[in-house]
């Protein structure tokens, strides 16, 4: 459980060393194992976090990378991120970005990694989101303009504020009438909340619910249609 925490509180110095000195070398060892016992066992790995490079490098199967970060953004917190990025990634056979935005990136800032890369988008069924569309709306919201974002609320991937701060550039310069809804869960929910406060955003409705009832918003809002 503290290891959940940690990501959005501090935890003690001594839990901090007794993780490092102990419990992550057996975690490794454990993880280690548990994928060459699937390696043994598959004919390709894919890794959808692209953070197994350890793990994967002297294993002799095809390895394919899912990498669905932004590397502009990383250069620009920490440009020296990205050599250590491209140092990892080259380990694998294939990288495979999610847009072509994301390829382009990588081109520019890892251009050793060029030959190995592909965009596949985010799988779709447009048919079930056509049927949920066409459903019956009872949500009088849908009767004025609005924006929608659902996703999920980590600042240090999803980047939430930085719409916040957007729509409020909407509102107040260019005098737009539309509202924002932001529907998800994360660790970030306290942090959103008190920034729409400090900016005095009464446009935005944050609204922080479960996974599962997140497609029940969705239709509510009509935003699929």
């Amino acid at each position: 459980k503290w290891r959940k925490r940690k990501i959005t509180q501090k935890i003690p110095a001594y839990i901090k060393l007794y993780d490092e000195l102990l419990l992550n070398p057996i975690r490794r060892i454990m993880i280690a194992n548990n994928i060459k016992r699937l390696a043994t066992q598959n004919d390709v790995i894919i890794d959808f976090d692209s953070h197994f490079y350890s793990f994967l490098k002297n294993i002799k199967k095809p390895k394919i990378a899912f990498y669905h970060f932004s590397f502009a953004a990383i250069a620009q917190k920490n440009p020296k991120q990205i050599k250590k990025i491209g140092r990892e990634l080259a380990h694998y056979d294939r990288i495979v970005t999610i847009s072509k935005a994301m390829h382009k990136e990588c081109e520019m800032l890892c251009p050793e990694l060029e030959n190995k890369l592909a965009v596949i988008y985010n799988g779709q069924d447009r048919d079930r989101l056509k049927s949920f569309a066409n459903e019956k709306v009872f949500d009088n919201r849908i009767n004025t303009p609005f924006l929608v974002v659902v996703e999920r609320l980590t600042e240090s991937q999803k980047d939430v504020s930085t719409i916040l701060h957007a729509f409020k550039i909407l509102l107040e310069k260019y005098k737009r009438t539309e509202k924002l809804y932001i529907i998800g869960k994360g660790n970030s929910e306290k942090y959103l909340k008190q920034y729409q406060k400090m900016f005095y955003m009464d446009g935005v409705s944050l609204e922080f619910e479960e996974a599962a009832k997140i497609r029940d918003r969705i239709k509510e809002l009509e935003a699929l249609k």
